[in-house]
C-alpha cells in the first residue's frame, strides 16, 4: 500500500473501532505540511493556525514512536511513521471513557515508544483448527494493544495446518488453510500493523507429516489421551536423508512468496536426537532457507528455539535465538534459562539477536492452561531480564494446544504492555488484571464476537465435548465417555448420603457396584440418585454405542479420609485426573501412604470433610515436595503445584459452623 493509503486506512480503522464502541464518528484532518503522519482530531472542521511541531526526540525513537497531545482545543497525534500514528490512535482509544452518556478524554501530553522492537503472539494451529475469521479476530484485538507480529505454526505432531498447491501436505485435513487464505490473513494483518510469519517445523514435531511421507519420519512416542484413541508424538524428520531437504525446500518455495516478511521460525526444539545430528541438520538446512529466500528477493531472518542446535558461525548475525520458559518467574540462574545459552547470549560481543517466549503452557488435557498469575510473573520477569541487553529484541506470548483463544487474550495484552513499557519492579497483580479486563471489555470483538469468529473447541488435534475429549479430528475415532460420582458427603456422621452419577454424554448408560467390585453391564443400572446408609465403595462405568467404555469412577463412603493412589510420573497435580488409579483406600490423616515406599513417581488425592465448630477466619498451611493443591468447600484455596523442593504456602478462608469437603492433591 502507498503511504497515503496506509494513513487513510489507519484513520478509518480507528474511526470504525470508536464508532463501534461509542457510536461516534470522529472527524480527522491530516496535516502533511510539517509531518505527513500528523493528524488533528476535534469537533471543529479546521486545524488551528498554530500547528504542533514534533518533539525533536521523535525521529530518534524509531518508527513506532508517537506524540499525543490532548487539550481543550482538540487532539494532536504525530507518528514517526504510519506505525507510530496507528499506535497513537490506539492509545487515544484506550484513554476514552463513557460517563453519564458523555465521552470523556482526559488531557494528556505523551511521548511514547516501545522498548522491544518485536512484540507478538503465536497461534498453535498445528494442534487445533483455526478459521480465517477467528485468526482475523485475534489480529483486530491484538492490534489495538500495539502487538506487531503474529506467528502461525505450520504444523505439529497432530495436524498439518497449511494446504499447499504442489504438495500433498494438509490435503487430508479439511480445516487446513490454503495458500489464498494465508495470503488474505497476511494482508489483513499488515493493514493493521501486524506482520504475519510462519513457524515451519523443520526437524521435530513432525508426526503429522507421516500421513504423506512415512519414509521420512522417525523417533515418535506413543501418547494415550483417553480410552479410544492415542497419538504418536515427538517425531522428527530423518537427518541426512535427501528426501527431508527436498520436502523442506518445497515447503519454503510455496510459503515464502505468501509470507512477505523475511522472518521465519524454523522450530528445531524438543528433538530426541544427539546434538551432533541436530547440528548437522541445521548446517545443511540454513543454505536452503537462504536459497529460497533470495529467489523471492529477500534475505531471510531465521528464528530457532534456543534449546535447539547451536548457530553456525557464518549465520550468527541472522539467526535469532528464541529462549522459552512458561508459567514461572524468570531468573538468570534458572536451569532451563542457563541450558538455553543465557550466559553466552548476554555477552557484550554476542552477535546473535534474541526473542523471549513466555506466558502459559498447557498439558495434554482439555482446559489445562496455566493460570494468569503465573503468566503475569513470567512475562514481566522475561522483559525485565532482557531489558539491558540490546540484542534482546522481541517478546512472544505463546498459545499452545488449543483454539479456545479467549483464554489467551489476557496473556497477549500482558506481552503487549510489558514489551512496550518494561516494568521497573513487579506490578501488583490484582490491580493490573483489573486494567487488562477493563481494556478487553472496551472491545465488542472480545465481549460479543461474531459467532463465525469463534471456532469449535479443540485440543491437541481432538474435538472437545464440553470440557472433555470427543473425537479425533483426523481419524474420526471417538473418545470414551466420562463418568462422575457426586454425593452429599463422604462420611457417616449423618443419617444417610445421597449419591448421583452422571456422564458428559446424557444418553450414556451407567452401571455401578456398591462393594468395590468392577462394574459391568451386569451390574446395577443407574436410573436416579440413591441413598447410601453404610460403608460402601461405589464404582461406576458408562457405555455409549460407537465409543469405548469409560474409565471406572470410584468413590468410598467411610468414617475417615479416603485416598486414590497413582503410581505414575506427572508434572502437575492436574495430570492425575487423567491417570488410572493404582489403588484406593482409607487413611486417618493426610500423610504419605505406606505404598509409596521406594517409589520415585507417584501421586495421591485425599478426600474428606473438616468439621468447623466455631465461625471464623481459618488459615491453612500446605507443605510439599513437589506439587500440591488444597481445596476447601470445593474451592481451590492453596496452589503449591509444580516441580519444586520443600515449599510451604498458606491460604485463608472464612468458615461458618458446619462440615466442609476438603481435598488435597499431591505428587
Amino acid at each position: 500500500m502507498e503511504n497515503d493509503k496506509i494513513v487513510e486506512f489507519v484513520i478509518e480503522n480507528f474511526q470504525d473501532i470508536v464508532d463501534e464502541k461509542y457510536q461516534l464518528r470522529t472527524q480527522v484532518i491530516v496535516k502533511k505540511k510539517i509531518n505527513k503522519y500528523q493528524i488533528w482530531i476535534s469537533n471543529k472542521s479546521q486545524i488551528p493556525e498554530r500547528t504542533l511541531k514534533p518533539s525533536p526526540k521523535l525521529k530518534s525513537l524509531g518508527n513506532e514512536a508517537y506524540e499525543l497531545i490532548i487539550d481543550k482545543k482538540g487532539i494532536w497525534i504525530i507518528g514517526g511513521s504510519e506505525k507510530g500514528l496507528r499506535w497513537g490512535l490506539m492509545t487515544l482509544f484506550q484513554l476514552m471513557e463513557k460517563k453519564n452518556n458523555e465521552l470523556i478524554i482526559p488531557a494528556a501530553k505523551i511521548l511514547d515508544w516501545p522498548h522491544y522492537l518485536w512484540r507478538g503472539y503465536m497461534l498453535d494451529i498445528g494442534r487445533a483448527p483455526y478459521s480465517v475469521a477467528q485468526i482475523k479476530r485475534t489480529i483486530r484485538i491484538c492490534s489495538v494493544f500495539k502487538l506487531n507480529f503474529l506467528m502461525l505454526r505450520e504444523g505439529d505432531d497432530e495436524l498439518n495446518a497449511f494446504k499447499y498447491n504442489h504438495l500433498p501436505l494438509g490435503q487430508k485435513n479439511p480445516h487446513a488453510l490454503n495458500l489464498s487464505e494465508l495470503a488474505d490473513i497476511v494482508n489483513y494483518g499488515e493493514k493493521r500493523g501486524i506482520i504475519v510469519f510462519p513457524e515451519i517445523e523443520s526437524l521435530g514435531h513432525a508426526a503429522a507429516k507421516r500421513l504423506y511421507y512415512p519414509d521420512l519420519i522417525q523417533g515418535d512416542m506413543f501418547t494415550e489421551y483417553w480410552p479410544g484413541f492415542s497419538h504418536m508424538r515427538k517425531a522428527n524428520l530423518k537427518v541426512g536423508d535427501s528426501g527431508t531437504y527436498n520436502l523442506l525446500e518445497s515447503i519454503y518455495n510455496e510459503l515464502f512468496p505468501i509470507f512477505k516478511h523475511p522472518m521465519v521460525h524454523l522450530g528445531m526444539h524438543e528433538v530426541r536426537l544427539p546434538k551432533k545430528d541436530q547440528s548437522k541438520h541445521f548446517a545443511r538446512l540454513l543454505p536452503i532457507v537462504d536459497k529460497v529466500g533470495k529467489k523471492n528477493g529477500r534475505e531471510m531472518e531465521m528464528i530457532v528455539w534456543s534449546d535447539g542446535p547451536p548457530t553456525p558461525p557464518e549465520y550468527q548475525d541472522r539467526v535469532i535465538r528464541c529462549m522459552w520458559l512458561y508459567d514461572v518467574a524468570i531468573s538468570p540462574d534458572n536451569k532451563s534459562v542457563q541450558e538455553q545459552g543465557f550466559d553466552y547470549l548476554t555477552q557484550a560481543n554476542c552477535r546473535q539477536k534474541v526473542f523471549l517466549a513466555g506466558g502459559s503452557s498447557t498439558l495434554h488435557a482439555p482446559y489445562s492452561k496455566g493460570n494468569y498469575r503465573a503468566a503475569f510473573e513470567n512475562l514481566a520477569t522475561w522483559t525485565m531480564l532482557g531489558e539491558k541487553h540490546q540484542n534482546f529484541i522481541g517478546l512472544l506470548a505463546v498459545q499452545w494446544g488449543t483454539n479456545i483463544i479467549d483464554e489467551w487474550f489476557p496473556n497477549f495484552l500482558m506481552a503487549a504492555d510489558f514489551g512496550w513499557n518494561v516494568p521497573k519492579e513487579m506490578p501488583e497483580y490484582e490491580s493490573y488484571m483489573k486494567i487488562i479486563a477493563s481494556n478487553l471489555q472496551k472491545l465488542n470483538d472480545f465481549v460479543d464476537p461474531n459467532p463465525d469468529a469463534v471456532d469449535r473447541p479443540a485440543w491437541d488435534g481432538i474435538w472437545l465435548n464440553g470440557r472433555n475429549w470427543d473425537k479425533d479430528i483426523m481419524t474420526g475415532q471417538k473418545a470414551a465417555p466420562v463418568v462422575h460420582i457426586n454425593s452429599s458427603g463422604s462420611f457417616f456422621n449423618q443419617e444417610s448420603l445421597f449419591v448421583k452419577i452422571n456422564s458428559n454424554f446424557p444418553n450414556a448408560k451407567i452401571y455401578y457396584s456398591l462393594d468395590g467390585s468392577e462394574p459391568s453391564r451386569q451390574s446395577n443400572l443407574y436410573i436416579e440418585p440413591f441413598q447410601v446408609k453404610d460403608i460402601a465403595t461405589v464404582r461406576a462405568i458408562a457405555f455409549l454405542a460407537g465409543r469405548p467404555p469409560s474409565y471406572i469412577a470410584t468413590q468410598i463412603f467411610s468414617n475417615g479420609l479416603e485416598y486414590d493412589y497413582y503410581q505414575t510420573p506427572v508434572l502437575s497435580v492436574f495430570e492425575l485426573s487423567k491417570c488410572k488409579v493404582t489403588r484406593f483406600s482409607e487413611i486417618s490423616q493426610v500423610r504419605i501412604v505406606p505404598c509409596t515406599q521406594n517409589v520415585e513417581a507417584f501421586g495421591i488425592i485425599f478426600n474428606g470433610y473438616i468439621n468447623i465448630q466455631k465461625e471464623g477466619l481459618y488459615t491453612f498451611h500446605l507443605l510439599s515436595n513437589d506439587g500440591s493443591k488444597l481445596y476447601v468447600n470445593n474451592k481451590e484455596l492453596i496452589d503449591n503445584d509444580g516441580l519444586h523442593g520443600v515449599r510451604e504456602k498458606t491460604g485463608k478462608i472464612s468458615l461458618s459452623v458446619g462440615q466442609y469437603p476438603i481435598k488435597v492433591k499431591y505428587f
